[in-house]
């Protein structure tokens, strides 16, 4: 097997990015590292000067510099040209490789490599100062689903985990396929990837659970909630370049989002309460019942508020009528701004 590439694409990230690097260039068997790609897509802070000192002092390491932020697509694209071994592993600037990953990614590629196979690394959320949305995010949420994949599925995992974060594909095949420039915000621009090859070529995943990385990146639920303005725009457009694949808009919840009218804002400001009340007891409550109910009630909460979150952005980019709450009349835009104001800046 030839050394790896990777290519990271980052703006306006230069701490956290130092962090990723650093990792990398510690790793176990960083001999196996043959170049590093770093597309410094527009970024306005000092990237772009520690990026030109570290391109000074390493050799392995390029850096592709677009004055005007092209997306991470087009920049993921930028880099893979440029990648100079058999495969190459994409990763996201806010993410930590554990020392041994470049090795597990070694080995399990000279033991069941294939010109049409992905391998899908581990991606944990950080420790440190982690919240309960955080943690949750990626066991039971939505983020990063590993905890779905059983041990059936790890050599063919399914396209939907075609996660960019930290994930090595053969180089010619990302070549001959590139990402689709038209997604402009990193949202479903992987994912349609996943989806076209395995439509192409049958290509599968493997999931490799050691390959493991830590995920920096502080994540505010609000923030999170608003995030999906862009999921669904992201996400309808992708369903749009498949307009026969009718089974795709029920995976992605279009389908849901045209079929659902009403919603229950008490069971929403009562999710609400929830999380305000009870998420910093999320990891440390004394007794472990009271411990598996709070769980069980802020993932509940969590999930209700994104979906409604999700449906409601959903029916505004497909010009329906906004839902309603039969009790009340509210409709879902006052309902949307009430939840803002009501969650605490901490959840």
């Amino acid at each position: 097997m030839s050394n790896l590439s990777i290519v990271i694409t980052t703006r306006n990230r230069h701490e956290i990015l130092q962090e990723c690097l650093n990792a990398i260039l510690d790793s176990k068997r960083a001999d196996l590292i043959q170049d590093i790609i770093v597309v410094d897509d527009g970024s306005v802070d000092d990237t772009t000067e520690y990026l030109n000192q570290l391109k000074g002092d390493s050799r392995i390491i390029t850096v592709i510099r677009n004055d005007i932020a092209r997306g991470p697509a087009a920049a993921r694209n930028q880099g893979i040209k440029e990648a100079k071994s058999e495969y190459t592993l994409i990763m996201g600037d806010d993410v930590i490789l554990f020392p041994e990953t470049i090795e597990v990614f070694h080995k399990h590629i000279e033991q069941h490599g294939s010109e049409n196979a992905s391998m899908l690394g581990n991606i944990i959320p950080h420790p440190e100062g982690i919240s309960a949305f955080e943690y949750w995010s990626s066991n039971g949420g939505s983020q990063f689903a590993h905890y779905r994949i059983t041990e059936e599925e790890r050599f063919d995992a399914g396209d939907e985990y075609f996660y960019t974060s930290n994930i090595v594909t053969p180089t010619r095949m990302l070549r001959d396929n590139p990402f689709d420039e038209s997604f402009y915000y990193p949202r479903y621009e992987d994912r349609e990837l996943g989806y076209r090859l395995k439509k192409k070529y049958g290509h599968v995943i493997h999931y490799l659970e050691d390959a493991r990385s830590y995920h920096k990146h502080k994540v505010v639920f609000k923030n999170w909630l608003l995030s999906f303005e862009h999921f669904t725009s992201a996400a309808l457009h992708f369903s749009s370049l498949y307009p026969e694949d009718s089974e795709l808009k029920v995976k992605m919840g279009i389908e849901r989002a045209l079929k659902t009218c009403r919603f229950r804002y008490s069971a929403l400001s009562n999710a609400v309460h929830i999380l305000n009340d009870h998420h910093r007891n999320y990891f440390d409550s004394s007794d472990r019942f009271e411990l598996s109910w709070i769980r069980d009630v802020t993932g509940g909460s969590f999930r209700l508020l994104q979906e409604f979150y999700r449906l409601s952005f959903y029916r505004r980019h497909l010009n329906e009528s906004q839902m309603i709450d039969p009790e009340s009349g509210m409709a879902a835009s006052e309902a949307m701004d009430s939840i803002l104001d009501k969650l605490g800046d901490d959840v």
